[in-house]
């Protein structure tokens, strides 16, 4: 029996290697006939990724999350590993009918190498924890509503440019509870995506450098709107680990560090929802503090929330970047008193959001289907320059119903609620340092997501391989440093913690 598992491990290795030199060299092949010099990095970079998720999971993992968080469509439109093959301004285009992406090549030799471990060791080795079934019943009604708008005449293209983000979600997620079977491996994963969060603030800061200074004063295009979010994750990071004992000394300095130049294409960016986002995930971190410790909370809370009041106060009618955060306040707790900017982007939302209510009552069942613009009894300005303005709007809430029928919005919901229930209980059962920090870092992301989602673009491929990790990190992260056995019950553990 042990030769034969023998035997059976090493026919996996060869000819899973074979299998991932033969796609190298077809790709390498391919980038000497026609692609630019940068191609070669671009396919090293796939192949690295591949080859770690066959010899070390966890490896690959690392790698997928971190090249899926570093590109940005208007930063760095040249990063490949969440474009197409067939996407032109791709370091890694090959020809205009390859429609798949690095990423989509790491997912699936990363399932097909967990499960070719299950044929050598004979042990199942995917893992699903309390979140897995909301998440099929959304995916189900996101596949149901990608027919059901193709059924109906609606743009195909258009309709698997929707839907193909949101179904990394669901993948990501089981990737990273089947892969991670410690606290240790959950804390890497996030020390892994803020190393990309502040990859990609260095590459927008450089790319600002190109920027002449009235390009610059178009905060609405000077970088993807979902970047922001992102950057949320580190701000909330620095937080915990100051506000919490039990994290060492140096990933406070180091993280405090990492988070300026962060800070810098953060207020370039100018996204409002973004720090009301992550003004939610800060009152929940002022919670979690009360729950813990309380008297800390009294000491430092209402300090911070006069200097907070006193900051506002200070810059409520200012209109430099250093009063952006100010001006996002301003716009929930007095909307009619911000600049015309705003006042016109709030308005289009106002516009907008009617328009998606008129959609839902046409449709309040099935909805239109992806693939289908909205109506529009009231016309909206025409931004065009959006080339998918009439399709994905502003409300990412909304949108779910309008495309998956009133059952997808109620499974997004479920979802959300029961990841924040789930959440909660175990941020206050979690011991300090690396344990706390993964689940409330975690459900915080959550938060940011669900405010975010309200009033902004959300569902991108980076949100989603990142809300991904973040779903796992909140609901399955072990309370405890011992390791989670290969062949545990492992979703009935999990419930158990809750």
């Amino acid at each position: 029996m042990i030769d034969a598992a023998v035997a059976r491990r090493s026919s996996f290795s060869w000819s899973g290697y074979l299998t991932v030199m033969a796609v190298g060299l077809f790709l390498a092949a391919t980038a000497v006939r026609a692609g630019p010099k940068p191609f070669a990095v671009a396919v090293a970079i796939l192949l690295a990724t591949m080859l770690a998720w066959l010899v070390r999971p966890f490896i690959g993992l690392s790698l997928t999350l971190l090249f899926s968080l570093i590109g940005d469509i208007v930063t760095s439109a040249w990063w490949p590993f969440t474009k197409s093959m067939s996407s032109r301004e791709s370091i890694m285009f090959v020809t205009t009918s390859l429609n798949i992406s690095p990423l989509d090549l790491a997912v699936l030799v990363g399932f097909a190498a967990l499960f070719g471990r299950y044929l050598i060791s004979g042990s199942w080795p995917f893992r699903g924890g309390p979140l897995l079934r909301p998440l099929l019943a959304f995916t189900a009604f996101i596949l149901v509503g990608l027919a059901y708008g193709i059924a109906k005449g609606g743009s195909t293209r258009i309709a698997l440019i929707e839907v193909r983000p949101i179904l990394y979600l669901p993948l990501m997620y089981v990737l990273v509870v089947s892969v991670c079977r410690t606290i240790v491996d959950f804390r890497r994963l996030l020390w892994v995506a803020i190393v990309a969060i502040v990859i990609h603030a260095l590459l927008s800061l450089r790319y600002f450098g190109t920027l002449t200074a009235a390009e610059m004063a178009l905060k609405e295009g000077i970088m993807e709107h979902t970047a922001a979010l992102r950057m949320n994750l580190l701000f909330v990071v620095v937080v915990v680990v100051w506000l919490f004992p039990g994290t060492p000394k140096s990933a406070r300095w180091l993280t405090t560090c990492a988070a300026v130049p962060v800070i810098v294409v953060y207020f370039q960016s100018g996204r409002r929802a973004a720090i009301v986002g992550l003004g939610a995930a800060l009152v929940l971190a002022a919670l979690t503090l009360y729950w813990r410790h309380s008297q800390k909370f009294w000491r430092l809370v209402p300090v911070a929330f006069i200097i907070v009041t006193g900051y506002t106060g200070a810059f409520w009618h200012s209109t430099s970047g250093a009063g952006f955060p100010a001006q996002a306040l301003k716009s929930v707790v007095a909307p009619g008193s911000v600049n015309a900017r705003d006042q016109s982007s709030d308005l289009y939302r106002t516009v907008e959001n009617f328009d998606l209510h008129y959609t839902i009552r046409s449709s309040k069942v099935l909805g239109t289907g992806f693939g289908q613009v909205f109506y529009r009894p009231l016309p909206l300005p025409d931004i065009s320059s959006y080339q998918f303005y009439l399709y994905v709007p502003h409300n990412s809430v909304l949108w779910i119903w309008i495309n998956a029928g009133f059952g997808g919005f109620v499974a997004l919901l479920y979802l959300l609620a029961r990841t924040l229930m789930i959440g909660a209980s175990r941020i206050r059962r979690a011991a300090d340092g690396s344990n706390l920090l993964v689940v409330l870092v975690g459900t915080t992301f959550v938060v940011m997501f669900a405010v975010f989602a309200y009033v902004d673009i959300s569902w991108d491929v980076h949100n989603m391989v990142l809300l991904g990790y973040a779903l796992a990190a909140c609901a399955c992260a072990p309370l405890c440093e011992e390791p989670v056995a290969a062949t545990a019950p492992f979703d009935q553990r999990v419930l158990s913690d809750v």
